[in-house]
Parts: C-alpha cells; sequence; structure tokens
C-alpha cells in the first residue's frame, strides 16, 4: 500500500493497493459507518489530487475519469481442478459496472458468467474444455460509458 493522499477539502483520501487507486468518502451520506471507498483508477500506483475541484469536472465518478477495466487471472490452472471449482476472475472498474465473462476453448464456449458489478466471479466450466489455451473473453459496462472489453488466455495443464 503506498502513501495517502488527502483531497484539498479534507474529506477525501485516496490511497494505492496492488488492484490500483483507491478513494475513500469521509461522512458519506450514502455509507451507515461514515465512510465509503471506490476503486477508481485500477492498475494505478501513485494517488496525488490536482490543484482543480476533481468532484465539479469529473460527474458521478469522484472527479477521476482514468476508465480503465481490469482482469486478473492465474495464467496456469488444471483441467481437474478447472471442472471441480470452476475459473477465478478478479474485474476491477473505474465505476459501477456488468461484467459478462465468455470462455473459449478450441473456438468453442466452454463457460460463461455475468456479474452485476465489479469483484471476484466464478467461471464454471463444461467438461468440453481441453488442455491447452482457454481464451477468455471479458465485457464489462461502466454506468454511463462505453462497454470495454478485455482478452485473456489461461494455459490449461
Amino acid at each position: 500500500m503506498g502513501p495517502p493522499s488527502w483531497s484539498p477539502d479534507g474529506r477525501r483520501v485516496a490511497w494505492a493497493t496492488a488492484q490500483g487507486i483507491w478513494v475513500g468518502t469521509i461522512g458519506a451520506a450514502d455509507s451507515c459507518d461514515g465512510w465509503s471507498m471506490q476503486l477508481v483508477i485500477p492498475g494505478g500506483l501513485e494517488p496525488d489530487w490536482g490543484p482543480a475541484d476533481p468532484g465539479a469536472a469529473g460527474g458521478g465518478d469522484g472527479g477521476h475519469t482514468g476508465g480503465a477495466v481490469a482482469v486478473d487471472v492465474k495464467q496456469r490452472v488444471r483441467r481437474s481442478k478447472l471442472l471441480r471449482r470452476g475459473l477465478p476472475v478478479e474485474v476491477a472498474c473505474p465505476a459501477q459496472c456488468a461484467v459478462d465473462v465468455v470462455a473459449r476453448s478450441r473456438r468453442r464456449e466452454v463457460g460463461r458468467a455475468h456479474a452485476d458489478g465489479p469483484g471476484r466471479l466464478v467461471v464454471p466450466v463444461s467438461r468440453k474444455v481441453r488442455r491447452g489455451k482457454l481464451k477468455l473473453r471479458v465485457t464489462a459496462r461502466p454506468a454511463g460509458a462505453a462497454a470495454q472489453t478485455i482478452v485473456r488466455v489461461v494455459k490449461v495443464r
């Protein structure tokens, strides 16, 4: 985790983790404990606030516009484990997003999953999956933004 950076108004703090840059709002009205946090720049490294008021210019995501979607999945997996447990996929979006994952083995669809928000989802796969390459197509549709598609390849042993 990187050092935190306070916003000019003192109500928000930004910090970096392995997932990216997070922003926490102190005294958030939409939170029961008075604190809310959101991943705003997946893969970001060094949080900092600019001189402008980001809330006024940026829109609904706290003023941050680095809209990259991040996908984290194992590079190698055993077929037996894949059949038993499915394939875990971690998806991070800059704002609330709907996520669809399609898994293909040898040009044949072998699994599909959907989530209404970012986070961890498990893609169940059929017995049609074979050793070799498993191609994942992850499509994230952030609210109020264009859909982003990311392709990952997993080696099935």
